[in-house]
């Protein structure tokens, strides 16, 4: 039986979509207008012109299909129209979760995100965390919110729906919203990092992407129906990641630290110019607000259930960076740097 794919040219889909031609499954994908197909490496792919706002294309993709992989969304920190977060991360979930209902569909795995749980402040989040409704910080992570809230009622319906949360994704592939570690890496490399926002103490969680991948795969393997399972990495404060970076790249991590205060005054800024012209802002001033929590999870769960594993975050970083050295023209290897494994 294929197995139907949304958000499959996505930087976390193409990966997945890649590792399930290595597993020889046939694979239906739905496939946005203008999207880069040319990259996903699966003969055994079938390529469906559609859209999750489209009830319609996802009813011909999902024909014949009983396993889901829903990893469609627009991550995005900025949009001119943030009705659009709603329809493709609310109204798009719903349209692919009845079309499962109604093929019979016999296991779900949704992607959802870490920032659907929550900032953890002090604590290691896990999979009964609750994420405080009054205290969304933008279009993304509200929606991924109320998507989640959706679960309960077609856990009831009858769909087989389980659900998995990777945390910061990272790795080799392009540059897109979903995989902004890399453009960060470029620029520390290019030196075009200013500083480190606040103190640096506040934690974020890594995952190498092939980790999440293959979490995924687990979910589908030996996932429990209804279960929740947070994929993480590695908890670290963003002072020493640019201390890793510092190790595997050669290059002097910043020392300057930036006040909140001034990196959203800077924000708005941005915000306002990409209000006139169009532009998505490097900045948001409700990305800075998110900065100043805690994101730290813990993946005990998967491990003990699923058998996940995840990589160190040094090795990631050395793994990405060779990856950049040998893809991109804009990022030049210092002399007598090299990978550590």
């Amino acid at each position: 039986m294929p197995i139907f794919v949304t958000g499959g040219t996505g930087f976390l889909g193409k990966h997945l979509v890649k590792e399930l031609g290595y597993l020889d499954e046939d694979v239906h994908l739905l496939v946005r207008k203008n999207s880069n197909v040319k990259e996903i490496d699966n003969k055994r792919l079938e390529i469906f012109p559609g859209d999750v706002t489209n009830i319609r294309t996802i009813r011909e993709a999902i024909k014949g299909c009983k396993t889901v992989f829903h990893m469609a969304s627009l991550v995005k920190a900025w949009v001119r129209d943030p009705l659009e977060f709603y329809r493709v991360n609310v109204e798009g979930f719903k349209n692919v979760m009845e079309c499962a209902l109604e093929e019979g569909v016999t296991k779900f795995i949704y992607t959802s995100s870490f920032m659907a749980v929550g900032p953890s402040n002090c604590k290691l989040n896990a999979e009964d965390t609750q994420h405080d409704p009054d205290h969304l910080h933008n279009h993304y992570e509200r929606t991924k919110y109320i998507a989640n809230q959706l679960l309960p009622e077609y856990l009831n319906k009858g769909l087989p729906v389980i659900t998995v949360y990777p945390c910061v994704i990272y790795g080799p592939g392009e540059i897109t919203e979903g995989n902004l570690v890399v453009r960060i890496i470029l620029d520390y490399l290019e030196r075009k990092i200013p500083g480190i926002l606040g103190d640096g103490s506040k934690l974020w969680n890594y995952v190498f992407v092939t980790d999440v991948v293959k979490g995924h795969l687990l979910a589908m393997e030996k996932g429990t129906v209804g279960q929740k399972y947070i994929l993480a990495g590695e908890n670290v404060s963003m002072e020493n990641f640019f201390k890793l970076l510092e190790v595997v790249s050669g290059i002097k991590a910043p020392k300057r630290h930036i006040p909140f205060w001034i990196a959203k005054m800077s924000a708005r800024y941005d915000e306002l110019i990409a209000r006139i012209s169009g532009k998505t802002p490097k900045h948001t001033s409700s990305t800075i607000e998110i900065y100043k929590h805690d994101w730290a999870f813990s993946s005990n769960k998967a491990e003990q259930e699923l058998g996940y594993t995840h990589i160190p975050l040094k090795e990631g970083l050395a793994q990405t960076l060779d990856w950049i050295y040998k893809n991109t023209i804009t990022a030049i290897r210092p002399q007598g740097s090299g990978s550590i494994r």
